[in-house]
Order: structure tokens, then sequence, then C-alpha cells
């Protein structure tokens, strides 16, 4: 009995040191849990930093875009008109190709084509007329430039007579070639990026009568892309 008791009293002992024993390594094991999840919340404190502000760029986006519908191209193209009515009906057209010199000047080549039409009640003579031009604008402005250019010109012209084998009224014509040295300035209407508008106001400087088809003064349309 005795042995029996003193084997039991020994198994409660070894029960009891494996009890103190787990929770001791329990005890152990928790408290590097929170050491170690302590270091690395400092640690990933130290790293954050402050989201820095963003700067609005809306403005600064919409405000490049609309500049950009207003700066020269490097390259552009258009054609320019020259309409009058009434009883001489002109329609003239010149397209042409213009590069961008500098920051604010531009300079190109047109060719020139243009038909007239005369109506003097009884007879009605039709013409045509044709030549090129070299010019430069200059644009203090986005909106506003200043236009030179130097015009060569073949006009057709002539009249009637009578031919002395029939005796019936022939027209006749012949071409006058002349030059024109005209000066102005306008206005330019920007539609897109390279799409623009222009509207010219010029005076010719050395018109002659028999080799212009403008008065000293005259307005010219203009589309650009």
């Amino acid at each position: 009995m005795k042995i029996k008791t003193l084997n039991n009293q020994k198994l409660s002992s070894a029960y009891i040191l494996c009890i103190v024993l787990f929770f001791a390594n329990m005890s152990i094991s928790y408290s590097q849990f929170v050491e170690k999840k302590a270091d690395t919340t400092k640690k990933d404190t130290v790293k954050t930093s402050p989201a820095k502000p963003v700067k609005p760029i809306i403005k600064t986006v919409i405000k490049e875009v609309s500049e950009a519908d207003y700066d020269i191209p490097q390259w552009s193209f258009g054609v320019q008109l020259v309409p009058r009515f009434g009883n001489t009906t002109l329609i003239e057209v010149a397209p042409f190709a213009a590069k961008k010199i500098s920051s604010k000047l531009l300079g190109g080549l047109g060719v020139v084509y243009a038909f007239s039409q005369t109506d003097n009640g009884t007879t009605t003579t039709s013409r045509s007329h044709y030549g090129a031009r070299l010019f430069a604008q200059y644009y203090p402005t986005k909106y506003l430039f200043g236009h030179a250019e130097l015009g060569a010109m073949s006009i057709e012209s002539g009249g009637t007579t009578t031919d002395p084998t029939t005796g019936q009224t022939v027209t006749v014509s012949n071409r006058n070639t002349g030059t024109d040295l005209i000066v102005g300035g306008g206005f330019r209407f920007p539609v897109g990026k390279k799409l623009a508008l222009q509207v010219m106001v010029l005076h010719d400087m050395i018109r002659q009568n028999n080799t212009s088809l403008h008065g000293l003064t005259s307005i010219r349309l203009g589309v650009t892309f």
C-alpha cells in the first residue's frame, strides 16, 4: 500500500510539473509574440511617411490645350479666297503652304487661280488668270498678324473686234504680266489645334490697272490647317 501511495504521489508531482512547464512555455511564447508585433509596428511606423499633397492638374491641362490651339504650327497649309460680285464677278482661289520661321514669323508660298466674268448688258466675257505669290506674316499676338506679299500675275484681257472677212464680231484676248506688292493685316480665329480662319484687309502698293484684278484695297478670306 505504501508503495502504491508513493507511486501516486510521484505521478501527481509529475503531472503538476508538466502543467507548470506547459504554462511557462506558453507565457514565454506569448511574450515573444507581443514583443515581435511591437517591433513590427515600430518598423512600419518609421517607414510610413505623410502623403504629399497632390497638385491639381486639371486647370494646367486645360490651359495647355487652349494655348496650343492658338500656337502657330511648324507647317501649315490652306487656301485664301477673294470673292467679288457685281457687273464683274471674280472668284480667286489661292492654295498655299507656310512654315514657321520663328516664334512670331511665318513664311509661305502660294499659287493663284482666278476666274472673272464681265456682263455689260449685251455681251458676257469670261477670263482666266493665274500667278504665284511669296508672303510673310508676323504675329505680335496669337490673334492678330501683319501681312506682306510679293506676287506675279498673268492677267487675261481683251475685247471685241469685227472680222473683216465675215463681218462678224469676234472676241480677242491677250495676256499681260505684272507684279503686286501687297501689305496689310488680319485676324486669326483658331477653331482647333490646326484649323483656323483668317480675315485680311490688304492694300496694293504698286497697283497697275492692266495687271491687277483688285482695287487698291481688298478683303481676303483664308482657311489654314
